[in-house]
């Protein structure tokens, strides 16, 4: 159910905000989130029970500010890579603060009596295994999610409604299969359903790879389909092995470390991909541009024209012509599509790679019992960790 809920969400959040921009302004975009944050915290209070540690916890305000100076570097470096070169020195500044941010983190958090993220929890080797197959596997998803969207606005020149009706093939097959992934756990071994779901999705992601400027609507939910399946086999598999890889005692601490990683993956796929399309649709032509088959005159439907007429930026590159403009939109449409494939393969091999960590450190053997395999100082019912984040 936690699995089809994250689904669900990202399949409903571009469908409203299409809505919203389709009817009215793009600045009326933050307002679900300020009616669901209401929401949500009235359904807390409501219905959610006080937990009790045994002894009482604090923010780890010592630990927060490297990890938000370690992640906001990296994630600037990596933008700023794209356009100022990886050799800048603004590029080179951010990756070393962003190094020296997490080594901040893991020395703070280690001598921390109240640590936000306990190191000791990653001596587990199947909990290790799946916190980074969840960081790689939302990078994969969040990534391409981005990607397609782009594609299908720029080169299908799509609304946003309609690219929310798109991408359903993507996020969809969560919110369906979640719950049927959940009952397949109890008669299988759930890192066996994360390999499959893996390698399904890896194999996704690389069927992106035949997308071309032209590629129509059904085409393409059959490819990204793929790719949705393999996600909904995946991400309920990764939740449930992080949990049960662990005392119940930890449970909290590593539900927290699970959506932590998840988050990380999320930031890190937009800004990668973002770097490739603009650096590989921008930085060179694609040598065969296809013809574009939706063309100024000929929208498709639920389509825009490329160049609206006596849009400046039309005069500006001499496309006075529907000729010249198609010419232009097929060549910019097979560079973008060129650029995507990058995405994709990018995507695949972080798949297939979580696919292999999730083979080595987790297994495909029946789950064991719930903590077995934790180690030793996480066990013990007095220790400190557990005594902490019970």
């Amino acid at each position: 159910m936690w699995t089809a809920s994250l689904g669900l969400a990202l399949t409903l959040g571009p469908l409203i905000n299409g809505l919203i921009v389709e009817h009215a302004s793009a600045r009326w975009l933050f307002l679900p989130s300020l009616v669901i944050g209401v929401l949500a915290v009235v359904a807390g209070a409501v219905l959610l029970t006080e937990s009790r540690a045994e002894r009482e916890r604090h923010l780890d305000v010592p630990g927060q500010l490297p990890a938000v100076v370690a992640i906001t570097g990296l994630v600037y470096g990596v933008i700023e890579g794209g356009s100022a070169g990886w050799g800048s020195a603004e590029v080179v500044t951010a990756f070393v603060v962003a190094a020296v941010g997490l080594l901040g983190f893991v020395l703070v958090e280690l001598r921390s009596s109240c640590p936000m993220l306990d190191m000791r929890l990653f001596a587990s080797p199947a909990f290790s295994g799946a916190a980074l197959v969840m960081a790689l596997t939302l990078f994969a998803q969040v990534g391409l999610v981005f990607a397609l969207s782009e594609y299908f606005g720029l080169v299908r020149h799509a609304s946003t409604l309609d690219i929310g009706v798109r991408l359903i093939a993507l996020n969809g097959f969560t919110v369906v299969l979640g719950p049927l992934v959940g009952r397949l756990m109890n008669r299988t071994s759930p890192g066996l359903l994360l390999v499959i779901g893996l390698v399904v999705g890896g194999t996704g992601a690389l069927c992106v790879t035949l997308f071309h400027a032209g590629t129509g609507t059904g085409e393409a939910a059959l490819l990204i389909g793929v790719l949705g399946i393999g996600i909904a086999l995946a991400m309920a598999p990764i939740t449930t092995i992080a949990m049960a890889s662990l005392p119940h005692r930890l449970a909290s601490a590593a539900g927290a470390a699970n959506s932590a990683l998840r988050q990380i993956g999320s930031a890190l796929g937009p800004a990668v991909f973002g770097v490739v399309l603009t650096h590989r649709t921008l930085g060179r032509p694609a040598r065969t541009p296809r013809p574009v088959r939706c063309l100024p005159g000929r929208p498709g439907p639920g389509e825009r024209h490329g160049l609206p007429r006596g849009h400046p930026g039309g005069a500006f590159l001499h496309l006075n012509t529907p000729r010249a403009t198609g010419r232009a939109l097929s060549a910019y449409g097979a560079s973008f599509a060129d650029a995507l494939h990058t995405c994709a393969l990018t995507g695949s091999v972080g798949m297939l790679v979580a696919a292999l960590i999730a083979l080595v450190t987790i297994g495909v053997r029946a789950r064991p019992a719930h903590g077995a395999g934790a180690p030793a100082g996480l066990t013990h019912p007095a220790g400190a960790v557990a005594g902490d984040m019970g």
